[in-house]
């Protein structure tokens, strides 16, 4: 048994493909989510333009060419509240690591 994300559900062999037999299906989240410390304030508009600009580079033509994803955007509102919950838990268990 395992988990894997969609992306990286694309990215296996169709020959392993046919061996996987889904149990269950998470709610979909972000794959990634960049944050900016508030002391970036300044450099933060310059590097989302950067990243949503990237698949439109050479460089992030290749890379998303070798992957599953297609793209980076805004994450939603709603999205980042479906990520309360874990965002607790984490927050809970740093906190208590020694």
């Amino acid at each position: 048994m395992g988990v894997i994300s969609p992306a990286g559900l694309r990215q296996l062999p169709p020959e392993t493909l046919e061996q996987i037999q889904v149990f269950a299906e998470l709610p979909q989240v972000p794959a990634l989510i960049w944050i900016v410390h508030p002391r970036m304030k300044q450099e933060a508009d310059r590097l989302q333009a950067a990243l949503l600009q990237f698949a439109k580079t050479p460089e992030g033509v290749q890379f998303y060419a070798g992957n599953a994803y297609k793209g980076m955007r805004l994450v939603t509102p709603e999205e980042l509240r479906s990520l309360d919950r874990s965002a607790r838990e984490v927050k809970r268990l740093i906190q208590r690591s020694p």
